[in-house]
């Protein structure tokens, strides 16, 4: 095999390539290629085989450094309605393989081509901000994603009310378009997104991190701005900036373990806000500037006033103090509908939770009481119909909606000392029903994620009350309610001083009736207020105590 060398400024043979021409005319260029030719009739050495042999290869290099222009697609991709959110982002991998994706684009071509492509995969589901819509003065990609979480998962599970098909959740929808008009409500946003994010990733929250800070000195700044300008002052803004600093400054310490199987602890994100000690001075200017609007009602930014009376029903939960806020509107339609759906079939017209208090009119108790008894057994119902998955049962939006109302009309009732309590022969049991309700009140329909102190003064109070009743001379007319009050209180008093108290009262009274095993007493349980899924197990605990001091 043998090489022919092709001069590029030979006088006999001058060979015309492309990619033969340098920069320097004056100098030669050789390009040396295989003589053997694919063809039979290719005969070494002769001139003209030698020159077609140097074309074909040559043009084969410059085919290769010199691609064509892709030929016109006549088929265009088809378009998809940017509001679908059934579309997967597609990699260009994916678009590679995709029939109405054009098989070789130029990058010019292709920023031409409408191809589809989900928004979401195209702007990072909102973390991203291309527009620079987002109200801060120095954007970061991480304050974006802050938002995003606020948006994506805090504020849909803080009023977990059901969307309309293909549309995001109200209170994000609003809230996100009311940050971007205000920054005072964007950085509440994402100073809140932080320390929420925070607690699901280790329990704790972090707001002196550079990021959380930063957002919460902007709102301090802007809050200031606005207090003092009586035109601002008053705003939805303003006071739900308020609301942010007021609830996310004291995080309390985790206690012990809850005695309870509660139902739905993360509902409404109880379960993060409900460990956040109210700051008494924020709430406080709170209820001034609402008082001065003319009531919770008078607000208009969306659930404003129910994200108010959320946070006043935890606080009071948790220091078993009063409300400052009254049931807005909607909290009583709730109760109304509870109630409706009870009693509305499939489910039977007379139902078995808390009707055994009416029959205890005669010992103290009130018709309000009974009203928020009533009301804390149909609760009870529906959350037995959701749990087991029953047809027909409230959704999430309206058990979290009502169970606040629940709870609300619960920590309002007053104590007995608050009631002008008329002389009687018959033992008063308003005070030991009224301090059994509210530990079900913690272990059911609201439970605080740290109720171990709340026991305790809980479990305390009933004892003293008790005490007072003198047991001994109960009438068998009383015996149901005192066992319901004696096992409430007994599994409250876990790991607590009073718990051997509580074992001894119970063998007593279970050793008067007659009472050998556990099943026996659930049926009275349930003619009051209990829930076995949350207090079965600690009944049991409690009842195998007893069985040993009989």
């Amino acid at each position: 095999m043998s090489n022919a060398a092709i001069s590029g400024t030979s006088n006999e043979e001058e060979v015309i390539s492309p990619t033969l021409h340098t920069s320097e005319p004056s100098s030669s260029t050789f390009f040396f290629v295989n003589e053997t030719g694919g063809a039979t009739s290719y005969k070494q050495g002769h001139r003209p085989d030698i020159r077609s042999h140097v074309r074909k290869l040559s043009m084969k290099q410059f085919r290769k450094t010199h691609k064509s222009p892709p030929k016109r697609n006549t088929k265009l991709p088809k378009y998809v309605p940017l509001t679908s959110q059934s579309l997967d982002f597609e990699t260009p991998e994916d678009l590679e393989h995709d029939e109405d994706y054009p098989s070789e684009v130029s990058p010019t071509t292709r920023d031409l081509i409408p191809v589809k492509l989900n928004p979401i995969g195209t702007f990072g589901a909102g973390r991203l901000d291309p527009f620079s819509s987002l109200p801060m003065d120095e954007p970061n990609l991480y304050s974006q994603e802050l938002m995003d979480h606020a948006v994506t998962y805090l504020l849909p599970g803080l009023i977990p009310d059901k969307a309309p098909p293909s549309e995001f959740n109200p209170l994000s929808k609003e809230y996100f378009s009311f940050g971007l008009r205000t920054p005072i409500v964007f950085h509440s946003l994402v100073y809140s997104g932080s320390n929420h994010l925070d607690f699901l990733r280790s329990s704790n929250i972090f707001p002196n991190a550079p990021t959380p800070l930063a957002h919460k000195i902007v709102v301090i700044q802007k809050l200031k701005e606005a207090l003092s300008d009586p035109s601002q002052a008053l705003r939805d803004e303003t006071i739900l900036a308020i609301l942010v600093l007021a609830t996310q400054e004291v995080f309390m310490d985790r206690g012990n373990s809850n005695p309870f199987n509660s139902p739905l602890p993360k509902l409404g994100w109880l379960n993060i806000y409900g460990n956040f000690r109210l700051v008494p001075r924020h709430i406080k200017a709170i209820a001034d500037i609402v008082a001065l609007r003319g009531g919770l009602e008078n607000l208009q930014l969306y659930k404003l006033a129910e994200i108010i009376v959320a946070g006043d029903v935890t606080m009071t939960t948790n220091t078993l103090g009063k409300p400052d806020f009254p049931a807005l509107r909607i909290h009583t339609a709730s109760i109304a509908a509870l109630r409706a759906w009870a009693i509305c079939p499939p489910r039977p017209l007379v139902q078995t939770q808390a009707t055994a208090f009416w029959r205890l009119r005669d010992y103290g108790i009130t018709d309000s009481m009974l009203q928020v008894l009533d009301s804390m057994g149909a609760y009870t119902l529906a959350i037995t119909y959701y749990l087991q998955g029953k047809p027909f049962s409230l959704g999430l939006g309206e058990i979290n909606r009502t169970r606040l109302a629940v709870q609300h009309r619960l920590v309002l009732l007053p104590a007995s000392e608050e009631l002008m309590i008329m002389p009687s022969s018959k033992p008063n049991i308003y005070e030991c029903c009224r301090l059994a309700a509210l530990i079900f009140g913690v272990a059911v329909v609201y439970p605080i994620p740290n109720p171990h102190n709340v026991l305790l003064e809980l479990v305390r109070r009933l004892k003293t009350a008790i005490e007072c009743l003198d047991i001994g001379t109960f009438r068998t007319s009383l015996s149901g309610v005192l066992v319901w009050m004696l096992v409430l209180g007994g599994i409250a008093a876990s790991d607590k001083p009073e718990r051997p108290w509580f074992v001894s009262q119970l063998a007593l009274i279970v050793r008067r009736l007659d009472i050998i095993e556990w099943n026996s007493i659930e049926d009275t349980l349930e003619s009051f207020l209990w829930l076995e899924s949350a207090c079965g197990q600690g009944g049991r605990e409690l009842w195998d105590e007893a069985g040993c001091v009989l």
